[in-house]
């Protein structure tokens, strides 16, 4: 029985690093295609720039700028539909308490009028 187990073990270490090897491969070719067409975008970008400054720039920059108007459809769904309001923190003095305190020491200890 074990040495079943062990041997089901061993081919399935051999078959996870064949699929593991044609994975990789597979990754570099198409990360060398992603390479060589990025290089040929380049070139003629480069070439384009010559040409039409402005235009090139105006390309370079709307691939930059991310999209706002997409957040701000997101934020918009994601607002709950009930809002709680927190109180006040445990030992932490509310707003109007310390502005009682702050009544209480301005008043007692007032500067003399002379």
């Amino acid at each position: 029985m074990l040495g079943e187990i062990i041997k089901e073990a061993d081919e399935y270490k051999v078959q996870l690093y064949r699929r593991r090897k044609i994975a990789c491969e597979t990754n570099k070719a198409t990360d060398r295609e992603k390479e060589n067409l990025f290089e040929a975008n380049q070139d003629m970008f480069h070439a384009e720039a010559e040409k039409n400054y402005w235009r090139a720039i105006m390309e370079l920059s709307s691939n930059e700028v991310p999209p706002t108007e997409k957040r701000r459809r997101n934020d918009n769904e994601k607002k709950p539909s009930v809002i709680f309001i927190q109180g006040p923190k445990p030992g932490k003095p509310t707003d109007i308490s310390r502005g009682i305190i702050h009544l209480l020491t301005t008043t007692s200890t007032s500067p003399t009028r002379s």
